[in-house]
Order: structure tokens, then sequence, then C-alpha cells
């Protein structure tokens, strides 16, 4: 069993355990060394698959989020139950933008586009597909956090992380082997 379970993020699906590990394992010894630790970043690094290594793996569910039958990692179409769910979810991510933002122009534009989302929800069938609907991905596509890269990108990063934080949320089968993902590398040892 690993000493250290790495856990990734939204929009991973791409991706896999190793690209991942590569990436983080570097990143954590070089934080662990400035931090004045730099025997303990050799074991997590340097030395890793050597006696004294630390082992750390990176637990992997991203696949989970990818459509079956499907190339790319368009997220697909959400039920009438996930859209109002991720709807208010989205919502939620604003409301925090607007009172808990440490950025005061995140804090005025999450603000703003409450304003107008809260003015047009409702107002607008959502369609036959049950999409998200548009004002909340707009809205939160203009909040500069999510903005810092585009308005298309961050558009797209939007609809994708709406709809995988809403399947985790209320898909029990995704849920529970994320969940399996992770415990099934659980750290049984303490240094």
């Amino acid at each position: 069993m690993a000493t250290i379970v790495l856990v990734h993020g939204i929009d991973q699906q791409q991706r896999s355990a190793d690209s991942l590990e590569n990436e983080w394992l570097p990143a954590l010894a070089g934080g662990v060394r400035t931090a004045g630790f730099p025997a303990l970043a050799d074991r997590l690094w340097r030395v890793r698959s050597g006696p004294e290594g630390i082992e750390t793996r990176m637990a992997f569910y991203g696949h989970l989020f990818l459509q079956p039958s499907q190339q790319g990692d368009d997220p697909g179409d959400l039920n009438p139950d996930e859209a109002a769910f991720a709807d208010a979810l989205g919502e939620e991510w604003l409301v925090r933008g607007a009172e808990r933002s440490a950025d005061k122009k995140v804090q005025r534009e999450a603000a703003r586009e409450l304003v107008y989302l809260r003015g047009q929800m409702g107002a607008q069938e959502q369609g036959v597909r049950h999409r998200v609907a548009r004002p909340v991905i707009n809205s939160l596509a203009r909040v500069p956090w999510f903005a810092r890269f585009g308005l298309a990108f961050a558009e797209r990063f939007v609809r994708k992380a709406l709809a995988q934080v809403t399947r985790y949320l209320t898909d029990d089968t995704i849920r529970e082997n994320a969940l399996t993902a992770v415990t099934d590398l659980e750290c049984q040892h303490y240094f």
C-alpha cells in the first residue's frame, strides 16, 4: 500500500495515473525540499524506488467521466435532474465568488453575474436535450478566475467542471468507483 496517495481534481479524464505521478512527484519533492527537508525530498523523488524510498501513488478516476463510444472529453448532456443540480451548483459558485473571493474584481464580477443570472433563470427552457442552462455557464465564464485564459476556454472548462462535479455528487456508481480508486491505495504506513 502507498504511504502517500495523491488525488487529482477536475478535468483529468484524458490523463493517466502515470502521467500525473510524473508531474506531481517532482513538484511535491521540490516543495518538501524548499520547506527545509532535503532528505525527505530525496526519499520522495530521487530514491523513491529504493529501500529508503517513500511510495507515492496517484489515485486515478478521471476516466469515469468519459462518455462511452465517444472520442474526446465532451461531458455529454445532463439529464433533467443533473441539469437542475448543475444550475444550482453554478449559482452557488457565483455566490461564493461574490462573498468570499479575496480578489475584489472577482467579487464585483460574480455579484454582477448573479444579478444577471437571477433575472434570467427560468426565463427560457433548457431545451429538449436538458443541457446546463447557458446563462449559468456564460455567467461563470465571465468571472475573472474562470476567464483568465479567455472566454471560450472558460465556457468549455465551466461546462466540463459543472458536469463532472454534478455527476460525482449525483451518480452513486461514479462516486463509489472514484472513492475506491483512492481507498485501494490508502495509506497504511505513517512516517
